[in-house]
């Protein structure tokens, strides 16, 4: 699972003789994380990641919470879900026990947290996603996104601080976010948001 002491750590430490062994070699480690392709990929993305496809493949009717206890998390990589491919898959909020409590450090050009609904399906976009109760820290880096939805109908985005990224959220094709106890500082841009009239919009990277 995730570790939340703060340091930058690969999947490698699950490998015997790593720190953390408990696999004895990639294939056997994907059995269990399928999303992983290399062991230089960040420890807590692969835990992130690996918890976002399983309340997602609950379903329609599913979906669910992942929630984030007490902690500092390093997260190299872009944690997502989408519907692009599978409009049944379930939608799943990501929430922190508050953002004082939940810090999530995130290195390099991508979006930390992604969603993307069906381009075509009706009624198939996310609704009522919620990102929540954490602290999100950027490195500054080009390109880089806090949160990044794009076909996404009433996402809230509550009890959240961010700074350090090159946009705070990234909206397209988004329907009536809410803003609650929220703040952003120190990031290149704040909020990005537009309609994509020919199709469905991407974020950046």
């Amino acid at each position: 699972g995730a570790m939340n002491d703060g340091v930058a750590r690969t999947v490698a430490q699950w490998i015997i003789p790593g720190a953390l062994g408990r696999y004895p070699n990639l294939a056997a480690l994907q059995a269990d994380y399928p999303h992983v392709t290399s062991t230089l990929q960040s420890l807590n993305w692969a835990a992130f990641q690996a918890g976002v496809n399983y309340l997602q493949d609950i379903g329609l009717a599913g979906g669910g919470t992942l929630f984030v206890p007490d902690g500092q998390y390093h997260i190299v990589g872009s944690v997502l879900q989408t519907r692009a491919a599978n409009a049944l898959r379930g939608g799943v909020d990501i929430v922190g026990a508050g953002r004082r409590g939940v810090w999530i450090f995130h290195e390099g050009p991508t979006t930390l947290f992604q969603a993307i609904g069906h381009p075509s399906a009706i009624g198939r976009q996310y609704t009522d996603l919620k990102v929540a109760g954490m602290t999100l820290l950027g490195n500054n880096t080009l390109g880089s996104v806090a949160i990044g939805h794009t076909l996404v109908s009433d996402p809230h985005y509550v009890d959240l601080h961010i700074e350090g990224f090159d946009y705070a959220w990234y909206l397209q094709d988004v329907d009536q976010a809410v803003f609650s106890a929220s703040m952003i500082q120190f990031n290149r841009r704040g909020l990005f948001a537009r309609q994509d009239p020919l199709g469905p919009a991407v974020v950046p990277n």
